[in-house]
């Protein structure tokens, strides 16, 4: 549950900011379908592949090619072209970060075996479900409040109690651009593995 402590400098007249600490939000994930909330796990799936290939340039353009086609992007890319001086392995390679639509993942590293040997690979998924719902009902609180703050300032009495509601309204739409923020950043990082 969301609640919200009194402004320190105290109560406004007739109680009128009190109102809000009564707005509760419920976070349990069962019950979440139904005030539009998460409806399925949120997973952040993160796959580690070492691959060789004799001809590292085509297999470059055949991933490049891949990731387009699925919808994905290159997050970074760093290749080592080799030196012909160097006395220790110095084999041309590159590290790359994709990102691929999750639905779209298991074809990636398909493909990315047919165009090359993957020597070794490992998978990583974190359940963020609890954390996103969490952050989701924050919004939601937050949301509520600024709309009820909004009509308290149509209702203030005086300056003084204008100027200490603006004043929250501005709090609470910084946190609000905040946990919009995070949301957004764990749609991401669900909606596109890594790869």
């Amino acid at each position: 549950t969301e609640t919200f402590a009194p402004m320190e400098n105290g109560a406004l007249a007739d109680g009128i900011y009190d109102s809000l600490s009564r707005d509760r939000l419920d976070t349990d994930y069962e019950d979440s379908s139904d005030k539009g909330g998460v409806t399925e796990r949120k997973l952040i799936r993160k796959i580690y592949l070492s691959t060789e290939t004799e001809d590292m340039d085509t297999l470059l353009a055949a991933i490049d090619s891949k990731v387009s086609a699925l919808g994905g992007y290159m997050e970074s890319r760093e290749v080592y072209t080799g030196s012909r001086y160097a006395s220790y392995d110095s084999r041309r390679h590159a590290d790359l970060v994709i990102r691929i639509p999750k639905d779209k993942l298991d074809e990636f590293v398909a493909h990315v075996g047919k165009e090359s040997n993957i020597t070794s690979s490992n998978e990583t998924s974190d359940d963020v479900t609890l954390t996103y719902v969490a952050v989701q009902s924050r919004m939601t609180a937050l949301q509520k409040e600024e709309a009820r703050l909004l009509e308290l300032i149509d209702k203030a009495a005086n300056l003084s109690e204008l100027l200490e509601l603006e004043k929250r309204l501005t709090e609470v739409r910084t946190d609000l651009e905040n946990v919009t923020s995070q949301l957004l950043l764990y749609d991401n990082l669900v909606d596109f593995g890594t790869i």
